[in-house]
């Protein structure tokens, strides 16, 4: 996700300021215009961890897509394998509950994941 970067601005520092961004500049090795656009959104803050959430959310979102796609193909195994009683029923019965519940553990973490990024994201533009 590409946001455009088509404003201009100029501003002016207190030197203690523009030694506490270049110092940020130098330890990070970062461009200078991207310690200003973190000083702007988030601070100087050192405890904080400066992120750009937006390719995680799009992985997460991907990650989501496929994992209900596997879900959706082991159903329709288990139909097949019912159909003809090839497995065990009970033997299938187990393993197609414990997928679906590691499935759901998985999906509940993803989606409150996706979910704190996307607040995260929120809050800082």
């Amino acid at each position: 996700m590409n946001r455009s970067k088509d404003k201009k601005i100029t501003l002016r520092l207190s030197e203690e300021l523009y030694l506490k961004v270049e110092q940020q500049v130098e330890e990070k090795k970062i461009k200078m215009s991207t310690a200003i656009r973190r000083l702007i959104v988030m601070g100087l803050d050192e405890n904080k961890l400066y992120l750009d959430v937006e390719p995680i959310i799009f992985e997460l979102h991907e990650f989501s897509c496929d994992m209900a796609r596997i879900g959706g193909n082991l159903n329709q195994l288990s139909h097949y394998f019912n159909m003809d009683d090839v497995v065990d029923d009970n033997e299938l019965k187990l393993v197609h509950k414990a997928l679906q519940v590691k499935f759901s553990e998985i999906a509940r973490f993803l989606k409150a994941l996706k979910r704190k990024l996307i607040d995260e994201r929120d809050m800082s533009s």
